[in-house]
């Protein structure tokens, strides 16, 4: 095996010096990160995915009113019954021939 080899010593220095700076990358990630959830953040603000707090944007809210579209519906309707009564008319002269 390797490790059993003179010169396996710089290999296993190298291999270590490379973990160690890895592990000290990743802690510096996790020190620097502002917030990791929202409850980090203080109230109206969210953790955004570069773990920094953002003020929550409030969108205008619109005012729905309810309107009253009974006329409106009424006038509709009776001006499909007089459609469909022209037409049956109107059938009604083409089948007599008149």
């Amino acid at each position: 095996m390797i490790w059993n080899k003179r010169g396996a010593g710089p290999l296993v220095i190298v291999l270590l010096a490379i973990i160690a700076a890895l592990v000290i990358v990743w802690v510096s990630g996790l020190v620097q990160r502002e917030c990791s959830k929202d409850t980090d953040c203080p109230q109206d603000y969210y953790c955004g995915s570069d773990f920094q707090c953002h003020e929550q944007k409030i969108i205008d809210r619109t005012v729905v009113h309810n309107y009253n579209l009974l006329g409106a519906s009424i006038v509709i309707g009776i001006a499909l019954i007089i459609c469909a009564l022209i037409l049956k008319s109107r059938r009604i002269q083409h089948i007599l021939g008149l």
